[in-house]
């Protein structure tokens, strides 16, 4: 996940906060996992989307965007 636009709130008049605008955010990472058999929970893809609106945030704590070197060895036997 990823920020484009960050939300934009108000203080209105009694004192409050308002929402002017809700944060704008897009999908930053995929990772698909084995659903059945040998390889369940194994992931078999972790892709990163192309964006080219510019980023406000990349949210790392949710998004985990990092390496996938240290992929167990299962992933790197459904690539060869």
């Amino acid at each position: 996940m990823a920020t484009l636009k960050p939300e934009q709130k108000s203080l209105g008049e009694d004192g409050c906060w308002k929402t002017v605008r809700l944060a704008q955010r897009a999908v930053a990472r995929v990772t698909c996992l084995g659903g059945q058999g040998p390889i369940t929970g194994v992931p078999f893809m972790d892709d990163y989307i192309s964006c080219e609106e510019e980023i406000f945030d990349h949210v790392t704590e949710v998004s985990g965007i990092g390496s996938i070197r240290n992929l167990p060895e299962a992933f790197h036997q459904m690539n060869r």
